[in-house]
């Protein structure tokens, strides 16, 4: 979309309070990255996962993730063979044990009524990636 079309939107206004929400780095850098639509599968795609969201706060009150270190460092420094020091390796699993609780909180969700498109297997993954990465 062009500059002065999301400047009438406010759009940084909503790119703001969306970024003020998330509980991790990434999920921060992503809400800086996001950029409207005009594809019409996308939005619908959007909206179905927006109400899911809503769904999920609606019958469990949100997610249960805490605030998660970036270990995008120590996962490269050990994917070269490096070692790691004693925080990282606590970083690490502190996201492990995130994800496990993400992966048994949508697992209370399989064939709920009303929650549909990001609680299927491509979706949940999607947001236990946006945690890890």
């Amino acid at each position: 979309m062009k500059h002065k079309i999301l400047g009438q939107l406010e759009f940084d206004r909503i790119q703001e309070a969306v970024r003020a929400e998330a509980v991790t780095a990434l999920g921060q850098k992503l809400a800086g990255r996001m950029r409207p639509s005009s594809d019409p599968a996308k939005v619908q795609q959007r909206l179905d996962e927006t109400a899911d969201g809503a769904t999920i706060l609606r019958l469990r009150g949100g997610l249960p993730v805490a605030a998660v270190p970036d270990i995008t460092t120590a996962l490269k420094r050990a994917e070269i063979g490096g070692v790691l020091d004693g925080s990282e390796f606590a970083g690490i699993v502190r996201v492990l044990r995130t994800v496990t609780a993400l992966d048994d909180f949508f697992d209370g969700f399989t064939g709920k009524r009303g929650v549909t498109s990001c609680l299927s297997d491509a979706g949940t993954t999607h947001v236990i990636a946006g945690i890890v990465a």
